[in-house]
């Protein structure tokens, strides 16, 4: 396999991930508003970076982690400056590729995805999913950007636009569980430092755990005062789980 010249335009957290995914087989170049981002996304991974966004239009690749405005001014000045071989991916989630193609016009050379999951969690042994839009290109880059995407998280085809509630609503529930709870444990009159622990330490390591393939004496003992808690996480365990091999 010859190597591509891969270009991540935003070194956030995502792109920091989709750019060490990508160095593996590739080289990899940077480029970030701030400067010292990308300087320090390049040195983490051992790749380069530039303070110029003219560096990374000879990239074969151009992954496009930033704010959904800046994707859509970017593709607007850069996609017709660029090469027409060159791939652009879209990652925003609230940008789809019927947008883009709304601002650029028609282009066979974009690709756009949603990511579920939370940024700062995503990791190769914390899988994200990746729903790339059906529409995409067929060609090189693109098989790349999928090897690239594989190593970050799990892959799958659809309609991206059915997925873009879907973040917002699991951080919608969180929050109102953590309020909940809260609220709750403030009707007892408990300390504040408590309430924090009860929320930070035992509510979000539940729903990091839950549904529980094999419960422990705490669990047990959960259950013992809530007994339809048991066939929840039965429940939750077949819908949650009856696809885990299917890592396409």
């Amino acid at each position: 396999m010859i190597k591509m010249k891969i270009a991540i335009v935003g070194a956030g957290q995502m792109g920091t991930q989709i750019g060490k995914a990508a160095s593996e087989s590739h080289n990899v170049i940077f480029y970030d508003i701030d400067p010292e981002k990308s300087r320090s996304a390049a040195e983490l991974i051992n790749a380069e970076y530039s303070d110029s966004l003219q560096d990374i239009l000879t990239a074969r690749i151009i992954f496009l982690c930033v704010p959904g405005k800046a994707v859509t001014d970017l593709l607007r000045e850069y996609h017709s400056k660029a090469r027409t071989e060159v791939l652009w991916v879209n990652i925003s989630t609230f940008v789809t590729l019927k947008d883009l193609i709304q601002r650029v016009g028609p282009a066979d050379n974009i690709v756009s995805l949603k990511i579920v999951g939370h940024f700062e969690r995503i990791s190769p042994d914390n899988k994200g999913v990746f729903v790339i839009h059906e529409k995409h290109p067929a060609n090189e880059q693109m098989t790349e950007v999928k090897k690239i995407l594989k190593g970050v998280g799990t892959v799958i085809y659809d309609d991206e636009e059915k997925y873009l509630e879907v973040n917002y609503i699991a951080a919608a529930e969180a929050m109102k569980g953590v309020l909940n709870t809260a609220n709750l444990l403030k009707m007892q009159g408990l300390d504040d430092q408590v309430l924090q622990a009860a929320v930070k330490q035992v509510f979000v390591g539940t729903a990091l755990q839950f549904p529980y393939a094999k419960p422990d004496y705490f669990h047990e003992l959960v259950y013992e005062r809530n007994p339809g808690l048991r066939a929840l996480n039965e429940n939750l365990l077949k819908k949650l789980f009856k696809n885990k091999d299917d890592d396409t």
